[in-house]
């Protein structure tokens, strides 16, 4: 009887120690353990640090006034490319979507240190299938140099913003 006991009770007793050993998991990461590939996306206290882990979640997460395209992460630069038709969006409005990514990778990042937004027409004139509309450099430095606190102060529209403090080309200005 005391076998049959100890042969029943051994596994309750090893599914307890596994219950208990996972339930520290989040413990340890708290005190510094584990993982450290970047901090939550959506948290909203502070800026996101981007890696390859949460670059998707980052990005799902941008306003969604363009289609995106393609997106490549370096470690320090972003390149975005989103689809846009030229002739349905009216300009205003294209030029603070890019506003809006600009604020997105700069303010809510910290390790995004140069932005890189194109945006394409697809529905461009035959023979021109990818035809440009309009490319963004944006550099950290340039951002927290007083280009951020140039638009809190809402003096500036979206146009007139980009093209003052970072490198835009384009055939739309």
């Amino acid at each position: 009887m005391g076998k049959r006991l100890a042969g029943a009770l051994l596994p309750l007793a090893l599914s307890a120690a596994i219950i208990w050993a996972v339930g520290l998991v989040p413990r340890m990461e708290q005190r510094g353990f584990g993982q450290r590939d970047g901090v939550a996306v959506f948290s909203g206290d502070k800026p996101a640090v981007l890696s390859d882990a949460n670059l998707v979640d980052w990005l799902s997460a941008l306003p969604g006034q363009l289609e995106l395209k393609h997106a490549e992460w370096d470690g320090n630069t972003l390149l975005l490319d989103y689809r846009a038709d030229a002739k349905e969006m009216p300009e205003d409005r294209l030029y603070g979507a890019v506003t809006e990514l600009v604020i997105a990778g700069l303010a809510g990042t910290e390790n995004v240190n140069r932005l890189r937004i194109r945006v394409f027409d697809p529905y461009a004139a035959p023979g021109d299938r990818r035809m440009l509309v309009l490319a963004l450099e944006a550099g950290r430095e340039a951002f927290e140099a007083g280009a951020y606190e140039a638009w809190l102060d809402g003096v500036w529209t979206p146009e007139r913003w980009l093209f003052r403090h970072f490198r835009m080309t384009g055939p739309k200005r």
